[in-house]
């Protein structure tokens, strides 16, 4: 996969696809904002990415999509973290990342990443 407008992870990788984390923020998060934006780690500072398991990467850390804290800039004034709740809000909240993907993945492997991620949702969400 080649990113032109953000760079990739570091540390070496897992095979498979992966996207920037580009969504808004958990819908229970004090801003309430519906603004797409890209994700950084709250630690290295560094973008993160979203594989097809369903994990968020950077260059300090993978971590299943359902344990990862968000904070926003609002939501850092409060020292507040929000997580996501439902796998139907993310899913929806990433409709631009899809969006994105679409100018660097084929079409067939931004379908399999779509169907591989739909997969481990299921899969890890509720395990």
């Amino acid at each position: 996969m080649s990113v032109s407008w953000i760079s990739v992870p570091q540390k070496p990788l897992k095979k498979g696809l992966m996207i920037p984390l580009k969504m808004t923020c958990p819908s229970n998060c004090v801003c309430s904002s519906k603004v797409f934006r890209i994700w950084y780690h709250m630690k290295c500072g560094s973008p993160q990415f979203l594989t097809q398991n369903g994990d968020v990467i950077c260059n300090c850390t993978e971590e299943f999509i359902k344990d990862v804290p968000f904070q926003c800039e609002q939501a850092k004034k409060s020292q507040t973290f929000y997580k996501i709740k439902s796998i139907s809000h993310f899913l929806m909240s990433l409709s631009q990342s899809f969006t994105a993907a679409e100018n660097t993945l084929s079409y067939n492997d931004l379908q399999q990443f779509i169907s591989n991620l739909q997969s481990n949702l299921k899969e890890r969400w509720y395990s």
